[in-house]
């Protein structure tokens, strides 16, 4: 624990001193320190996530989509589609595709913590939202009120993918196995 503590003091350190050696320029100041913050945070997520994953099984999905607006066959499909996730790092970014049974591609890529521009759910709908990782959690969500928020979780070799929504009743959830 105490060596923990002080490879945080240390690494505070390293980035005021780099903040102050750099320019005066207001990009190089903020964008160096948080990129060295963000990985220094965000690196497990890569051990954790890195990977294929299949779908094994849905609760709710269907129920949850219709009541958060969806039209009926795009919710029916999307909850009996069997989908594969893939999760990489692509430098600072995050990129999470999935891949539908016909060969249809959402792809998410986005830097932690930072405003990105979403596609998502069967609705096919663009929206900006914003990825947080809190341990073992990924979370996406609108930046606007109301949206539907997706929580990814990684236990071991099992990821489950929780929808909700404020003013929605249920949570859809998909349950996948690493590949």
């Amino acid at each position: 624990m105490r060596q923990t503590h002080l490879h945080t003091k240390s690494f505070k350190g390293v980035l005021r001193q780099r903040k102050k050696s750099l320019s005066t320029s207001t990009s190089q100041v903020t964008r160096e320190p948080t990129h060295l913050f963000n990985h220094h945070i965000y690196s497990n997520i890569a051990m954790a996530f890195a990977g294929t994953w299949e779908t094994v099984k849905t609760e709710n999905v269907k129920e949850f989509l219709l009541a958060a607006g969806s039209p009926p066959e795009r919710a029916e499909n999307a909850a009996a589609a069997k989908t594969t996730v893939t999760c990489t790092r692509d430098g600072d970014y995050y990129v999470l595709k999935a891949v539908g049974p016909k060969g249809g591609v959402i792809e998410h890529k986005f830097i932690p913590g930072q405003e990105f521009t979403e596609e998502f759910g069967p609705i096919g709908k663009k929206r900006q939202s914003i990825a947080t990782i809190d341990g073992n959690k990924l979370t996406i969500k609108g930046v606007e009120a109301g949206t539907v928020v997706e929580t990814r979780e990684v236990n071991g070799d099992e990821m489950v993918l929780s929808l909700s929504k404020d003013g929605v009743g249920v949570v859809g959830k998909k349950h996948f196995k690493r590949a």
